[in-house]
């Protein structure tokens, strides 16, 4: 009986091997497909470094360069004190019920589509040139999105001429880029490859990513200078309490509307972040 089972197989052996073939080939194809999801899944659900819940994106926007607003005697447009307006759109916000933190960053929030890198050294080694994300943000950045960080004390961040500044690591845990790295601990400070500025690392972050599927790069996180305060040009993100949460975009743009007209500024748009995350 069992020799007969063979000899059937050795004559349908052409046969037999385009069936194995075909197996082998939908195993590979099913495999590739299950390993592919798996890692997808990984990267969307681990954490990206960013508590996005109860956080709202606020955009400010210019008036038209007709508009009849704000003119002066002679019919030119006034001079605006960028920094000064936004001074006043900080108080303004922070006062608002359920507001619990207010902040201005550029190419600093996650999820923005857009990012910044640029070249230093570490340390005293200027023969590895590492390649990092970098953010500008202002003190309040790491309480809007909750960043965990082994920094201290805020109070001085930004002062000008300090230079202080704080890092994440990479995937790995350590500082640097594919071609050079560091323990995470053995950073003290960065020179910037263009003007050999030296900055001086206070503190570190948690690694973090722009999205759910981009990369952990290291980042150099650094003070938004006020002279860079331009309402309309900066990411601004509030955190609000979880009571307050409930219809905040809608009850926030009805009642501050007219008081966020500054300027040349109005209020164009407030929306949840993770709510433009499910789009």
């Amino acid at each position: 009986m069992i020799r007969h089972i063979f000899k059937i197989i050795w004559n349908e052996r052409k046969t037999n091997a385009w069936i194995t073939l075909e197996y082998v080939l939908v195993f590979c194809v099913l495999w590739f497909c299950v390993d592919y999801l798996f890692y997808m899944g990984k990267c969307y659900f681990e954490p990206n470094g960013f508590d996005i819940e109860h956080t709202y994106q606020i955009n400010m926007q210019r008036k038209p360069a007709d508009s009849a607003a704000f003119p002066t005697e002679d019919g030119q447009t006034e001079e605006t004190d960028k920094q000064a307006l936004a001074m006043t759109f900080l108080n303004r916000v922070n006062n608002y019920p359920g507001v619990e933190s207010v902040s201005f960053s550029k190419w600093g929030a996650p999820f923005a589509w857009s990012n910044y890198m640029s070249s230093y050294y570490i340390n005293e080694d200027t023969a590895n040139m590492v390649t990092l994300r970098m953010r500008w943000v202002s003190d309040s950045f790491f309480d809007v999105f909750k960043i965990k960080n082994t920094v201290k004390n805020l109070s001085d961040w930004g002062i000008p001429g300090t230079r202080k500044i704080v890092i994440s690591p990479g995937r790995n845990g350590e500082f640097g880029s594919s071609e050079y790295a560091v323990p995470l601990s053995d950073a003290k400070q960065l020179t910037a490859t263009y003007d050999k500025a030296v900055y001086t690392i206070i503190g570190t972050a948690d690694k973090m990513k722009d999205g759910y599927f981009d990369s952990f790069y290291s980042n150099m996180i650094q003070p938004l200078d006020k002279k860079e305060y331009d309402l309309a040009d900066m990411q601004i993100y509030i955190r609000v309490s979880p009571e307050a949460d409930k219809d905040f975009a809608e009850r926030f743009t009805r009642e501050m509307r007219d008081q966020l007209m500054l300027g040349p500024y109005f209020l164009a748009s407030v929306f949840h972040r993770r709510k433009m995350q499910e789009k």
